[in-house]
């Protein structure tokens, strides 16, 4: 029996069922599959905001570092606001941020948008999973209307796939799998969310998520982050630099008071990251150009005693604790702002500035190579050029706490150390500034 007489009608209309069938057995089959996160929880809120018709006083954009660092609740209560919301996702890209601004902005028209900008956030991405991670995580935060109009800006790439939940949960094609989430998805429905406050990181609401853990003063790791990309001018992707005028014009249009905010990140990355100066010198520029404000919170005058290492989750993320500190922070500017006090004598205008006022040494590193109880250790430490840093090694036998001291405070970025045992262990390396109070920076190493 044909279903369409008319070949032409039949021509149209087939892929169309074709189509919508597919669909719908995607949403069906990717109800089922796709776990309860934080994505659900953050679309469902905004959602009842929306139908409750309520205005947001701020929104936040940005990558993980705006979602672990803004607490909406702490800028509500500084500042009396009744809606401020954190929009932050995984490594989110300029094209995700616009995207998501345009979603919210029609679900609750935000008054203040805060785009947390980092110093990479422009350059091309270190690697494909960040690329993905970005258009996935932004995605899920949005609504169908904002889904909808999300998805063609990947649909010639090789991701678009990604988007449709029967391929990205394929290998979760499972009973036990489906069952879990069912069952996950059931006790939501009937007692809403409630976060788990004992865990490491978990989301607290309104996008903001907490962190448990923390540094300890001393020891941020030094990392290479973005693979030693150096920050220029002339290494900006164009279609990210497009996106960053979108969000700005799209703020102009709607009447959306629009700040750029550098997150606190460790001191660390101050030292060792590459053209950040040249990056936060462009952000300015861009801000002075355009009319908008631009704060970054690395370059505040009392950084140090703000956000020593043990308020850093990370080498780039706040604890709870230092989220907290810094939306009070942040909250402190908008109200300054609010009351015409300039902030300019807050901020230090340049790194050589910020540096000049750092007398510990920022970070250490060491490259061992063991051979029997002998080891050979090259070091890397973080510190201002008239710094002369002092050494000093410790070690402990497997299995044991306390350490013994194999070479005490001494110069030299080269040494060789005589080991109590000729496996396992764990070797200590400090780095001190010789000043007597001054911090420490020190890594524990495990032997093979």
């Amino acid at each position: 029996m044909r279903i369409f007489k008319n070949k032409n009608l039949q021509t149209i209309l087939m892929p169309l069922c074709i189509a919508l069938f597919f669909l719908a057995g995607n949403a069906l089959l990717g109800s089922l599959l796709q776990p309860l996160g934080t994505s659900r929880y953050f679309r469902d809120e905004v959602a009842v905001y929306a139908a409750e018709g309520k205005q947001a006083d701020i929104v936040f954009l940005g990558s993980s570092r705006t979602f672990q660092t803004y607490a909406p609740e702490v800028l509500e209560r500084e500042l009396g606001l009744e809606l401020v919301i954190n929009a932050g996702s995984a490594t989110q890209r300029p094209e995700s941020s616009y995207y998501l601004l345009k979603d919210l902005y029609r679900q609750v028209k935000p008054k203040v948008v805060v785009w947390g900008v980092q110093w990479n956030m422009l350059l091309k991405e270190a690697t494909e999973s960040q690329r993905l991670e970005s258009a996935i995580t932004a995605y899920d935060r949005m609504s169908a209307r904002g889904r909808i109009e999300y998805i063609p800006t990947y649909m010639f790439t090789d991701l678009w796939p990604q988007f449709l939940d029967v391929y990205r949960y394929r290998n979760d094609f499972r009973y036990d799998a489906i069952r879990k989430n069912l069952e996950a998805k059931a006790e939501y429905k009937e007692h809403g969310f409630i976060p788990d406050t004992e865990a490491d990181h978990y989301y607290a609401g309104k996008g903001f998520t907490y962190s448990n853990t923390h540094c300890e003063d001393g020891n941020v790791p030094i990392m290479d982050e973005g693979g030693q990309i150096r920050f220029s001018a002339e290494e900006i992707d164009p279609e990210k630099l497009r996106y960053l005028e979108k969000v700005t014009k799209f703020c102009e249009k709607n009447g959306i008071r629009l700040y750029l905010v550098a997150s606190p990140i460790a001191v660390m990355n101050l030292y060792h990251l590459e053209g950040y100066q040249e990056a936060n010198d462009y952000y300015a520029d861009f801000a002075e150009k355009h009319g908008i404000v631009f704060y970054n919170l690395n370059y505040l005058k009392d950084k140090e005693e703000l956000f020593p290492d043990h308020m850093q989750c990370d080498y780039v993320h706040l604890s709870g604790e230092g989220a907290e500190a810094a939306s009070a922070l942040f909250a402190e500017l908008l109200r300054m702002e609010a009351n015409g006090e300039s902030t300019d004598g807050l901020f230090y205008d340049d790194l050589s500035e910020v540096k000049a006022q750092i007398r510990r040494i920022a970070a250490v590193k060491a490259d061992i190579e063991r051979e029997g109880t002998r080891a050979e250790v090259s070091v890397l430490s973080l510190h201002n050029e008239d710094v002369v840093v002092r050494y000093k090694a410790e070690y402990a036998k497997e299995g044991e706490e306390e350490f013994v001291l194999l070479r005490d405070w001494s110069e030299g970025e080269e040494f060789e150390l005589a080991l109590p045992s000729a496996s396992g262990g764990r070797l200590r390396i400090s780095a001190w500034s010789g000043v007597e109070g001054e911090g420490i920076a020190w890594q524990e190493y495990v032997l093979e």
